[in-house]
């Protein structure tokens, strides 16, 4: 699919996802097109210069949609993922006491689904780590994310290993101080602090360096094996999709990510958008739900054979390394997170395909 394929594609998931008959099934009609922008507003400062060209940028997003005549800008694009946001239908959800809040109104059509995995919500939130580096001044700095995929070993991207490691000429990987894995990484916890570790060895990693995010070709997978801290103990791992990946990856089935979205750069375009949608919370576990878009064999630039996907769960530069879990009765690890195009898609490997090509 094109760019404007892919947003029509998710604003129309929209309406079919919370059911909005009374709009009708084109979220570009006139009505839905005014319903969405309404609730936009309502969620932006519209006295503030940057709020009133969001919902500018969003109008002439939505216009262009209707009618692709002109250039669809990536203003436009900002715009039209700022309705996206702000819907209900692809929320970033705050994990708290390895739960979620499910009186969130952001929650909007996922409560039904989520409120039926409970049990393997809470189990499986517990087993995804914040990776991240202490800062001089008592801060940490939010490397990527990481998940257990057998018992001490955490699977994460080469891009973020880059970053908690250097490879020496002999072709060692040499971690940098005061990195913690952090099981917790919650916005509020109550319940006793979660595990922490740290970074022991590598174990498999892609053989090429990531130079350039969301490249399909490249494997950008890191494993790594971790060590609980003293007084800590590791979580179990993660169970791993087993099933053929014809059954596992259809276009269209639900899924969510699970990671640590970091405060966007204030050199972005729509860092300030994204700072308000956000509530200003960055670089603590969140839950996103979505829905599978491009499967194995249909993402442009894919190796061969084929190891990827696409999938519209909203996320930011922390997600990295996180895992893909399909929203089912199983809760079984489907890909592994590691990038995108802001507005358009994100890209996920299949999680077999990556276990099976560095065994």
């Amino acid at each position: 699919m094109n760019v404007a394929q892919q947003l029509r594609s998710r604003l129309r998931s929209q309406v079919n996802l919370h059911g909005r008959e009374s709009l009708g099934a084109d979220p570009l009609t006139e009505q839905a097109r005014e319903h969405s922008l309404a609730r936009l507003a309502a969620q932006v400062d519209e006295d503030d210069p940057a709020s009133r060209h969001l919902l500018a940028s969003a109008r002439a997003g939505l216009d262009y949609l209707r009618s692709e005549s002109g250039i669809l800008t990536p203003a436009m694009r900002v715009g039209i993922e700022a309705i996206i946001l702000t819907d209900g239908s692809r929320p970033a959800l705050l994990v708290s006491n390895d739960s979620i809040d499910y009186q969130d109104p952001q929650i909007g059509g996922w409560l039904s689904r989520l409120t039926k995995s409970k049990p393997l919500l809470r189990e499986t939130l517990g087993k995804i780590a914040r990776i991240a580096q202490q800062q001089p001044d008592g801060t940490s700095k939010t490397l990527g994310t990481g998940f257990l995929v057998d018992t001490g070993l955490l699977a994460t991207n080469r891009h973020v290993l880059q970053e908690m490691a250097a490879l020496d000429g002999t072709g060692t990987w040499r971690f940098k101080d005061d990195l913690v894995i952090d099981f917790g990484g919650e916005h509020e916890r109550s319940n006793p602090p979660a595990a922490l570790a740290r970074p022991v060895v590598v174990e498999r990693f892609g053989p090429e360096p990531i130079l350039q995010l969301g490249e399909p070709r490249r494997l950008d997978f890191a494993l790594i094996q971790i060590q609980a801290l003293p007084n800590n103990r590791l979580p179990t791992p993660l169970q791993v999709c087993d099933a053929d990946d014809a059954q596992a990856l259809q276009p269209g089935m639900p899924l969510v990510t699970i990671g640590f979205p970091a405060k966007p750069s204030f050199g972005m375009e729509n860092a300030k958008v994204l700072f308000n949608l956000f509530k200003g919370v960055f670089d603590v576990k969140r839950l996103s739900p979505g829905l599978l878009g491009d499967t194995l064999g249909q993402v442009p630039g894919d190796s061969q054979p084929p190891r990827c996907f696409s999938h519209d769960a909203s996320t930011l530069g922390g997600n990295s390394g996180g895992c893909v879990i399909g929203l089912d009765d199983t809760w079984q690890v489907i890909g592994l997170h590691f990038g995108g195009r802001s507005g358009e898609y994100n890209l996920a490997h299949d999680i077999r395909a990556v276990m099976e090509s560095v065994s």
